[in-house]
């Protein structure tokens, strides 16, 4: 009677001592993590006011208590999309304030940007995010909510343009009257979604108590922030639980647009259990093979969201572990990830081939992130020729013992980096000849 009890407990261990084997780093050092800083363009958070009349600022509705007031819980969620899209949160030029109207199902605030130096407001617009109510019983999802509401800021073409003026950089020597500049003209390329919505969501998940890998939190900021300067609406969790991870995919699905471009970028561990592959949340407690399915997030759900949205173009990209740590003590489990049913037109790929494991990298990032932030954001260069690229490099660097791979149903174009249009590319050359005028007020925006 003893031993059924005895081979659950062995399956457990396996799954402990697999899931640590998967990354070869050494254990995590207990530290508080604090949101990383970047080198981009200083922009400083100024007074948020309380527009909402409530009498406890500690509360939106009765059954959602918070520990700070709403103010700091917009300013602190403003920062956190500010670092996210890559510029530094600090003392700067221009200022962002604003006026909080409504926080709970419809997200309502007045964002107002001023020059500190003048203190003349140079954009003063009202901004919303509306999820049905119903949807947000809880504070996880209210401050997702709040997410969007920002990333709709940030992403907004006359906030761009304002940020853009004060994007001041340092003074270059001018070029004399003469001299020759070569001008790459660039092909008129046919991509199909040039002009369509793109969306993303980047998970990165490094704080295991058992397997703790390093890079992915690196990994899902850097895709992030490229992902953005490429055109991406994008929603970020790092060392999400569950919840979190459910949390966010729902509000991926809502965001993707008929026709348009959504794209999934995962870095952590993953399993696969009976033909489906299964993304580990953080702190998920996982004894045996049949929690997983109840634990973790399955990629399946992801791709239904992307198929039900009916995008025009479906990119995944995963940079997991990719050995199943069950399969060795269970009759339904297989080494590496399945292939798995996706929607029409849809590129998935792998850090990794099927059995192997992806290298979490000595550096920064991953071994698989690092090339894709290497090339992704290569001018003109189609979706299939950069994940060439970033194939070619990672075998290079490990010796072939990682390659990566790709499985694909796209039969259109798609380019990351948008194309230069040549007239406005000859004209930006141009002006780079022409003397610079050192100014206090605002410079002349760039071509």
């Amino acid at each position: 009677m003893m031993m059924p009890h005895l081979i659950t407990k062995l399956i457990a261990l396996i799954l402990l001592i697999s899931l640590s084997g998967c990354s070869r780093h050494q254990p995590r050092e207990v530290t508080n993590i604090e949101p990383q800083q970047t080198e981009g363009q200083a922009i400083q958070i100024g007074r948020f006011s309380n527009e909402m009349g409530f009498t406890n600022p500690n509360k939106i509705k009765s059954n959602i208590s918070y520990l700070e007031p709403i103010v700091t819980i917009v300013k602190n969620t403003l920062k956190e999309e500010l670092i996210a899209a890559g510029y530094q949160v600090k003392k700067s030029d221009i200022a962002i304030s604003g006026k909080i109207h409504r926080i709970w199902g419809q997200n309502k605030i007045t964002f107002i940007i001023k020059d500190t130096l003048t203190n003349e407001v140079l954009l003063n617009k009202l901004f919303y995010s509306k999820i049905s109510s119903g949807l947000l019983k809880d504070k996880l999802s209210h401050k997702s909510n709040l997410h969007v509401l920002m990333s709709n800021f940030l992403q907004d073409p006359e906030v761009l343009e304002v940020i853009e003026k004060y994007n001041k950089p340092k003074v270059q020597a001018t070029l004399p009257s003469t001299a020759v500049i070569p001008v790459a003209i660039a092909p008129m390329l046919n991509d199909d979604f040039i002009d369509k919505k793109r969306v993303a969501l980047v998970i990165g998940n490094s704080d295991y108590t058992v397997g703790y890998l390093k890079n992915p939190k690196n990994d899902a900021n850097d895709i992030a922030k490229m992902l953005r300067q490429l055109g991406f609406s994008v929603i970020l969790e790092i060392d999400a639980d569950q919840k979190k991870m459910d949390m966010a995919m729902l509000r991926f699905g809502r965001e993707l647009s008929y026709g348009g471009v959504g794209l999934f970028y995962y870095a952590g561990h993953g399993v696969q259990i009976n033909g489906s592959n299964f993304l580990i949340p953080v702190g998920a407690d996982i004894k045996e093979e049949r929690d997983v399915k109840y634990k973790a997030l399955n990629l399946a759900q992801i791709l239904d969201e992307m198929r039900d949205a009916q995008t025009g173009l479906n990119i995944v990209l995963l940079d997991a572990c990719r050995d199943n740590p069950l399969a060795k003590s269970s009759r339904s489990s297989t080494r590496g990830l399945a292939r798995v049913t996706s929607p029409s037109e849809t590129i998935i790929v792998y850090a990794t081939s099927p059995g192997s494991v992806a290298a979490d990298g000595v550096g920064k990032n991953g071994l698989f992130s690092k090339y894709l932030l290497r090339y992704m954001a290569t001018p003109n260069q189609p979706i299939e020729l950069v994940m060439k690229q970033v194939s070619k490099g990672v075998q290079q660097e490990s010796k072939n013992k990682q390659t990566p791979w790709m499985e694909s149903s796209f039969t259109g174009n798609f380019y990351f980096a948008k194309q230069v249009d040549a007239s406005k590319l000859k004209q930006s050359q141009n002006n780079k000849q022409q003397p610079k005028q050192s100014s206090l007020n605002t410079p002349q925006k760039n071509q």
